[in-house]
């Protein structure tokens, strides 16, 4: 379980009309991993988004959305460990309320993801993606296609603090 807040400066973003316009958004998120014992590992991940984004009056505009994602990931050696590649996939639907700035439909738009990734430490990976972006619209349908570069951390700040705390000595 996890919760954020952000601010995004969308300076682009055609979908919603918006030319540098900014957002808000608060965020409770919820993973959940199914499979853990073979090889395979598949988890599932459902977020609630209450965004604020502002309109083209210049005022900030209440959205919801919900988002739903299954990941699947697959080690190329029996387990996933230091200096090792993986393969996964996975696919988000989202969901929204209506609203002048995002617009009337409900269903938002499914995103597909496929890649490689590498663990280069425990808590730290490299991961490089195709992802295609369907946004089914009334007027004009779109269709994006990206390539993603990431950089993972896993307990990052759990790790950092246990390695910078003083190790006892055993005086012999």
């Amino acid at each position: 379980v996890s919760f954020f807040y952000a601010y995004y400066y969308n300076k682009n973003v055609p979908e919603l009309n918006q030319d540098q316009a900014p957002e808000f958004r608060i965020a409770a998120q919820v993973t959940y991993l199914l499979l853990k014992q073979s090889r395979l590992k598949l988890n599932i991940r459902s977020r609630l988004e209450d965004r604020h984004l502002r309109n083209e009056d210049g005022f900030f505009e209440a959205v919801g959305r919900f988002r739903f994602q299954a990941r699947a990931v697959y080690p190329f050696k029996q387990n996933i460990v230091k200096n090792e590649f993986y393969g996964f996939v996975s696919d988000e639907l989202f969901f929204k309320t209506k609203s002048q700035v995002s617009g009337s439909e409900f269903f938002d738009r499914n995103r597909f993801t496929g890649g490689l990734g590498y663990f280069i430490k425990d808590d730290i990976q490299l991961e490089i993606s195709y992802a295609n972006e369907i946004m089914p619209r009334k007027q004009t349908s779109q269709l994006v296609n990206a390539i993603q570069f990431n950089v993972v951390f896993n307990d990052f700040f759990p790790n950092l603090i246990k390695s910078l705390k003083p190790k006892k000595r055993i005086l012999e």
